[in-house]
This record gives C-alpha cells, structure tokens and sequence, in this order.
C-alpha cells in the first residue's frame, strides 16, 4: 500500500508531466502562460514535500548511544550531555 506522502509526490508529478504535454500543443498565450505559472506551482508543492518529508526522516533518525540505548534527535541530546558534564564538574573529587 502507497502512503499518502508518496501518493501527494506522485500527484505532483503526474500533474507537471501533463502540463508539459499541453505545452507542447497549439495554445495562446494566455494559456501558456497559465500553464508555466501551474508548473512552477506544482515543483514548489513537490519541493515542499521533499523537504518535508527529509525534515521527518531527521527526527526519526535515533542517535546511538552505549549499551543499545538509542535517542532521537535533539530528544535530550546535546542539553543532556552538557548538563551531565556540568553536573559531573560541580562534583568534588577528593
């Protein structure tokens, strides 16, 4: 089964490659121009989408950590480790 993410991609493409073959057709100008403004609109759609889905593929990604222990992305991580080097600082070793 096609996830909606993938359906959306797939839509967006379909739709420029039409656009394209309507191009290459007798039109006026004004349909031209109509057909440039809906193809630059559905590779701004398409673009958002790749973005999107790389920023969801970012913070899903788990950081590896000792003994099997994984994190995801910014889920504590680095705010975690500095306050533990804090905290392991303010200790007094006799």
């Amino acid at each position: 089964m096609i996830d909606v993410h993938t359906a959306k991609m797939r839509g967006h493409r379909q739709n420029i490659e039409r656009y394209c073959r309507l191009l290459a057709t007798e039109l006026t100008d004004l349909e031209r121009q109509y057909l440039h403004k809906r193809i630059a609109e559905e590779h701004a759609q398409l673009e958002r989408l790749k973005k999107s889905e790389e920023e969801q593929h970012a913070e899903v990604r788990p950081h590896k950590r000792r003994h099997g222990q994984t994190l995801r992305d910014d889920e504590h991580g680095l705010a975690f480790r500095s306050l533990r080097r804090l905290s392991a600082a303010m200790i007094p070793r006799w």
